[in-house]
């Protein structure tokens, strides 16, 4: 395990108390849920083919929940790229944003989060950025894997993993440069 110090003591006290603490840790059902926030990162993909795969191949196999936010329009367009309509069943929200991801990460309370779209050092589009990040609830830290562009840029001490770690996570994977996701 490494865990990234960009000089505050305060931070980095803090990751390794919630450490400890989700080690120790007796109530552990919550860690069952999977959080699948996914907006098209080019506009001829399927992104929520990652997300459906995961619900399919992992979580109705080893019996985890799930909660998809699945947007259908490419970011930079606003033209639909897929119809998530025709999935069955439909994902739990069939639109995706910042506000929408937060909260669903807050209430729903997911052990794992993994996403897919275009990211930058300090964010994920219309999935999370780092402002974002500190309104997440900690205690119930999630693990994330984060199918996004730049995310862990290790240079950036705001980076998007780093903010998750210090705020709503108990680990961050995440491309510390360009990325090619599914």
């Amino acid at each position: 395990m490494s865990i990234p110090h960009y000089g505050s003591i305060t931070d980095l006290d803090h990751i390794l108390a919630k450490t400890i603490s989700y080690e120790d840790a007796v109530d552990r059902g919550w860690r069952k849920k999977i959080l699948l926030p996914i907006v098209p990162a080019y506009p001829i993909l399927n992104s929520h083919v990652l997300g459906e795969a995961i619900k399919n191949d992992f979580c109705n196999n080893m019996e985890w929940n799930y909660y998809r936010l699945y947007d259908e329009i490419y970011p930079y367009t606003d033209l639909p790229v897929y119809n998530v309509s025709n999935l069955c069943p439909l994902p739990e929200s069939q639109s995706c944003n910042i506000p929408k991801v937060v909260d669903a990460w807050t209430n729903y309370r997911p052990g794992l989060v993994v996403w897919n779209t275009h990211g930058w050092p300090a964010g994920a589009v219309d999935i999370l950025d780092s402002a974002s990040a500190a309104y997440l609830n900690d205690d119930y830290p999630s693990m994330t894997f984060q199918v996004s562009c730049n995310n862990s840029w290790p240079e950036e001490p705001d980076n998007l993993a780093y903010s998750i770690l210090r705020n709503g996570g108990i680990t961050t994977i995440g491309a510390t440069r360009i990325s090619f996701g599914g």
